[in-house]
């Protein structure tokens, strides 16, 4: 344990290494190593990081620490170890540690959070995680229990736990942050969560708001919403997302045209619907011998990833009309016509099998014929097969 007490403030160049030793302090399961963890983490001579490790291993531990232990490093200056503490009272029955842990739900005064930043936050959101693993999230719609405000990590975990849970007893909190918050992209988290409880009118309209928004808060917020937007129906959010797609122009912007496609072919795929289809296809053909920036190899990946039967068809026209698509994506729609298409794509596969000149196209070829005729009951080894048939 020397190493963990002799980390001096603000060391982080061996995290790796001390947070193995902090599952191996942890998985000990005997009293005289619970009694050094304890003393260790009450040691107000050490450097804030170790006495933080230390907490955490106790925190983890599986030997017997007592309550009063927890109780009393809940109380402690350094944020770090208070929040650790907070989270070792999970162990405990919830009547034995509620008062404990609902008073860290409380922030301290703004002007401390503010000098003390994220490590502050820690308490609130472990404060949470308890009350998530005791069912007891609805112990916030008490008024005595409600935070002044949240802190922004803490409030992730809130909104996760009343989203896993399907706590539609959490609609008045959910209704007040949705008045309430400022910032977007928290804003979104909350929009999230009343799809999950399936009140997609209230998220609909903090969607609408904050593409209003976006304008003003960049792509990040963007990026948000074309992550999220498959939880609401389909309607609405193609809706959403041709209206990003057009408004953005990704098409003819370099500077950002990669990333954002990237992220309407993702939105599209996590819908996966025939019409979401329609428009990645759109984007291929668009694109085959277009401009660089947009990542035709990720889009004809989302067609991969959908496998669509019927488009066969397409796809052969692909392959016949533009063999000098950019390499990657030549070789993923090879691959894609392996993965979907029959005997009617062979003719294509084999003139490119016998053409190219790239080992690595030739070999995606070969596989994907391969693929075809084995389907088809038929072992293709370009003529190194002992039998034709299987």
């Amino acid at each position: 344990m020397s190493r963990l007490r002799s980390i001096p403030e603000g060391e982080h160049d061996t995290l790796s290494l001390d947070m193995s030793m902090v599952e191996v302090f942890s998985s000990i399961d005997r009293p005289d190593v619970a009694q050094q963890l304890i003393d260790n983490a009450s040691d107000c001579n050490l450097s804030a990081r170790s006495r933080a490790l230390f907490a955490e291993a106790l925190s983890k531990s599986r030997a017997y620490i007592p309550l009063a232990i927890f109780e009393a490093l809940a109380t402690d200056s350094l944020c770090e170890v208070k929040s650790w503490a907070i989270r070792g009272l999970a162990r405990f029955p919830f009547r034995s540690v509620s008062s404990t842990v609902l008073q860290a739900v409380h922030p301290p005064p703004i002007e401390d959070s503010l000098r003390t930043g994220y490590v502050c936050a820690r308490v609130q959101d472990s404060a949470f995680e308890v009350l998530a693993k005791h069912g007891q999230i609805a112990l916030l719609l008490r008024p005595e229990n409600r935070p002044k405000y949240f802190f922004h990590t803490a409030l992730e975990r809130l909104l996760q736990a009343i989203s896993s849970a399907r706590l539609h007893s959490m609609l008045p909190l959910l209704d007040s942050l949705a008045r309430t918050l400022q910032d977007a992209r928290v804003l979104l988290k909350v929009a999230w969560v009343y799809s999950d409880l399936g009140y997609t009118e209230q998220a609909q309209s903090i969607v609408d708001r904050c593409r209003q928004l976006s304008t003003a808060t960049g792509k990040f917020v963007l990026h948000d919403i074309l992550s999220g937007i498959h939880h609401l129906p389909e309607a609405y959010a193609l809706l959403v997302i041709d209206d990003i797609w057009l408004t953005h122009q990704v098409t003819r912007s370099r500077n950002d045209s990669g990333y954002l496609c990237m992220l309407y072919i993702e939105s599209l795929e996590r819908l996966g619907s025939e019409e979401a289809l329609d428009r990645i296809t759109q984007v291929v053909e668009e694109c085959a011998d277009g401009p660089i920036g947009i990542d035709l190899e990720r889009a004809l990946r989302a067609v991969e990833f959908l496998a669509p039967r019927d488009k066969e068809d397409w796809l052969i026209e692909l392959l016949a009309n533009h063999p000098s698509m950019e390499r990657s994506a030549l070789r993923r729609a090879v691959e894609t016509s392996g993965v979907i298409g029959s005997q009617k794509s062979l003719p294509v596969l084999q003139s490119y099998f016998e053409a190219s000149n790239r080992p690595e196209l030739q070999h995606t070829c070969f596989w994907a014929i391969h693929s075809v005729r084995k389907r088809f009951g038929e072992l293709w080894l370009n003529g190194e097969e002992g039998s034709t048939n299987t």
